[in-house]
């Protein structure tokens, strides 16, 4: 490889890893501090030019590795620790071969010569696009639905996301086949293409799925609520009713030992039943 190559690659791999950083950062609601930031960009370069060099499709289990730890190191949850970083690899891999398919098409410029004239245009273009893209996903990665969504549900999502990937990968192995000729970089980018919409209306269905689910556990959750509170009430009621017989005996009692001007009677009457009943009230105040 000569100097040429090495200085493309150390550039497309920078550009890449500050994009991958942005994207999980911005998913993780800005988690990151600029100086974490700049020390993840540091561990991936360090790491991946090596990898990508000598290990080329390989260096992706490294940088999922990484971007995982990073997150989970900041107290983030299994589910975002891993799905934001595999959404940031399809994230390039997809805006990378959509632009060099829309640039063929279109401007009859293959992969080459935006390596050799504009990279730089292309790196800035990735920035820019990546970090769009990021912003309504961020969103979406944190509504309620998603963080209140069950495990099994989660789990489905990753295990979609990473056969993504690994489909992705698939399809620029096979283009690096042929020498990603225009040909395979077209192909491969209307399949990008088409890929990400069935992925969008994939997870779009899977996400008003796991709504209706978490509509109907609220709703049952309501209903049990609904029935502890109206047990509750129907307890007090019987206790108020109960309370409210022997209160009236209560008085019937003293109005009988007044009205016979029996005092003794009524201190006895008033020590063995009001005074014990009023203890056990009491008693059933500080229990509540």
């Amino acid at each position: 490889m000569d100097l040429e190559n090495v200085f493309t690659l150390i550039q497309a791999t920078a550009a890449q890893t500050i994009c991958v950083v942005i994207t999980i950062h911005l998913f993780g609601k800005k988690v990151f501090t600029k100086l974490e930031m700049l020390m993840i960009v540091f561990i991936l370069f360090l790491g991946g030019v090596p990898l990508l060099g000598y290990y080329q499709y390989f260096s992706i289990i490294y940088i999922v590795l990484v971007l995982t730890g990073a997150l989970r190191w900041k107290k983030k949850d299994w589910f975002l620790s891993t799905a934001a970083p595999l959404i940031a690899i399809i994230f390039i891999v997809m805006v990378n071969y959509i632009f060099d398919g829309v640039s063929i098409v279109l401007f009859g410029i293959g992969n080459s010569y935006i390596e050799e004239y504009l990279n730089t245009v292309y790196d800035v273009f990735l920035l820019v696009v990546n970090y769009l893209m990021c912003i309504p996903v961020a969103k979406l990665l944190n509504k309620d639905v998603i963080q209140k969504s069950r495990a099994a549900d989660k789990i489905l999502i990753v295990a979609t996301l990473l056969t993504t990937v690994i489909l992705l990968y698939m399809f620029i192995y096979i283009g690096s086949l042929y020498d990603f000729s225009n040909e395979i970089m077209v192909v491969n980018a209307i399949l990008f293409t088409v890929y990400s919409g069935l992925l969008f209306i994939v997870f779009t269905i899977m996400l008003k799925i796991s709504e209706n689910k978490i509509a109907v556990d609220n709703q049952k959750e309501k209903l049990m609520q609904l029935e502890s509170y109206t047990d509750k009430l129907e307890k007090i009621y019987g206790e108020m009713n109960l309370f409210k017989h022997d209160y009236i005996n209560i008085l019937a009692s003293l109005q009988g030992y007044i009205n016979n001007a029996n005092q003794q009677e009524l201190e006895i009457y008033f020590k063995e039943t009001i005074a014990p009943l009023t203890q056990e009230m009491e008693s059933n105040k500080i229990q509540t």
